[in-house]
């Protein structure tokens, strides 16, 4: 109690020095990390507005996703089966999505993206976990990408594994996301995706594995390849790698039956099921290497290195492999059978007469061969003896048979002066392809085509570039010289006092 009549005011005691300027301290922080949260935002917003109008002209076009990063060149033959690849030339042969078993797509999705059907593009949880877990092993080892942030980063991003990167990521995984509905997205993954052996896409990894189309890819097939789909290198074609791909096998059956793509039943089946690989090794690349190298500097001369080098073309030749490898085999049993008369090298051209396609070239009788192998004998300019006495009987009524042998196609006879009479016994140096070309005007009633190697040129986006157009052939002799020519070169009677008689 007060005393009476007496008023006590209770004012509050003065804030001290250090109080005043900790108030000042806290609100200059708060502040300041106002502008930085506002600056923040500004900047991811601005980044995200310059990475979208940078990519943008190809995140809208399914294309331009699976193919952007293709380089080199594929070789197909004439019948569109690839058989070489320059530069990492990447084969993909595209699969619709109906044209894939049900059973290949969720076991991909269930390894890869369980979520896939309902995040937007990202998952906020994967990318939370791939955080903790990269703190916890102090890197950058975890992604916590999706299926739709794989296919970003597969078609236009680095393999790097840095925030920027991974923020780029976010961004044309989302607007893809805009852009496509979900199924299109995983055709398009699955169309494009790498699954080791230089096989890129579903329909070439289940060629290059189990030697079948992917419409026929069993259960247990189908987890097999979505669970070495993380890392092929890794996950099979390391040493032990089967045992090790075996025990991801085993887990995409797990996911799949805990996320109800399957029974326990079909789970068991599936695991019970042997595998059978395919035995063979893919043939890229070792087939008709020669001509392959011919139709490459074609396609230089065409457009510069750089340019094919950077390209992703994909050139539909003239070769038959079937021809082709018939031609090899015979080559090969040639050189052998006259190995004792010193013969260590051969080579073979054919050539279509009524178009001039080359349907097959073989430049030496063993391409590993260390000394003679990697030699094109099929290009190289070389005295035909008596294989140039047909062109000199066509040129009987002309005034000089090196007329004649121009228009024949034959180019390396361009100095007269280097030529007497020993011409006419094949004295002059002439290549196999020019000289096969040149006996093709006998077998097309005596008019001559252009030699071709290439009948149409795509680029990576499917766009043609270029189409052979087979023009008019040049009559070069009468249909009755071609013919009597013919005649005595399919009669060994005729000829049997010649050299030719062996052949």
């Amino acid at each position: 109690m007060f005393p009476e009549g007496q008023i006590y005011l209770n004012f509050p005691q003065p804030i001290s020095s250090f109080g005043k300027h900790f108030l000042v301290f806290i609100r200059t922080l708060v502040g300041w990390l106002f502008i930085f949260l506002v600056l923040t935002i500004a900047i991811v917003a601005v980044g995200a507005l310059i990475i979208y109008l940078y990519f943008s002209p190809d995140i809208t076009s399914r294309e331009s996703i699976m193919n952007h990063k293709d380089t080199g060149v594929v070789l197909l033959d004439r019948y569109e089966k690839p058989f070489f690849t320059f530069y990492d030339g990447k084969n993909k042969v595209f699969v619709p999505l109906s044209g894939i078993p049900q059973h290949t797509k969720d076991a991909v999705v269930a390894v890869e993206d369980k979520n896939f059907y309902s995040h937007p593009g990202f998952s906020v949880k994967s990318m939370l976990r791939a955080a903790f877990n990269n703190l916890l092993e102090g890197g950058l080892k975890y992604g916590g990408s999706t299926i739709t942030q794989q296919l970003a980063k597969n078609a236009f991003l680095s393999p790097n594994k840095d925030f920027l990167r991974k923020y780029k990521e976010l961004v044309v995984a989302r607007e893809i996301e805009k852009n496509f509905p979900k199924d299109e997205i995983l055709e398009m993954y699955l169309n494009s995706v790498y699954w080791g052996r230089w096989a890129f896409g579903i329909e070439q990894a289940s060629q290059m594995y189990f030697g079948k189309s992917s419409r026929d890819l069993t259960l247990n097939e189908s987890a097999f390849l979505a669970g070495i789909l993380p890392a092929p290198s890794k996950y099979y074609l390391s040493s032990g790698g089967l045992a090790f791909a075996q025990k991801r096998q085993k887990l995409v059956l797990e996911k799949m039956l805990e996320q109800g793509y399957i029974t326990a039943s079909e789970k068991q089946k599936a695991e019970a099921e042997e595998l059978h690989f395919k035995q063979t090794e893919n043939d890229l690349n070792y087939t008709a290497p020669h001509f392959a190298l011919y139709v490459k500097d074609q396609l230089v001369k065409m457009y510069g290195e750089e340019a094919v080098a950077r390209s992703g073309l994909k050139v539909r030749t003239t070769i038959d492999l079937d021809w082709q490898k018939y031609a090899e085999e015979v080559v090969e049993q040639q050189v052998r059978l006259l190995a004792l008369e010193r013969v260590s090298n051969g080579a073979v051209v054919v050539i279509n007469p009524q178009t001039g396609e080359i349907m097959a070239m073989v430049g030496s009788g063993d391409w590993q061969d260390a000394e003679f192998g990697k030699f094109n004998a099929a290009l190289a300019p070389r005295q035909p003896g008596s294989g140039f006495k047909p062109i000199v009987y066509a040129a009987a009524f002309e005034d000089r048979a090196l007329d004649t042998a121009q228009s024949f196609g034959i180019t390396t006879l361009d100095d007269p002066s280097r030529f007497g009479l020993s011409l006419v016994l094949g004295a002059g140096e002439v290549s196999l392809l020019e000289l096969t070309n040149a006996y093709s005007v006998f077998a097309n009633s005596g008019a001559r085509n252009d030699i071709t190697s290439i009948l149409r040129i795509e680029d990576k986006y499917g766009e043609t570039l270029y189409t052979h157009k087979q023009g008019n052939p040049w009559q070069i002799i009468e249909p009755e010289s071609a013919f009597l020519i013919s005649s005595i070169l399919s009669d060994n009677g005729s000829r049997k006092e010649d050299i030719w008689h062996h052949a």
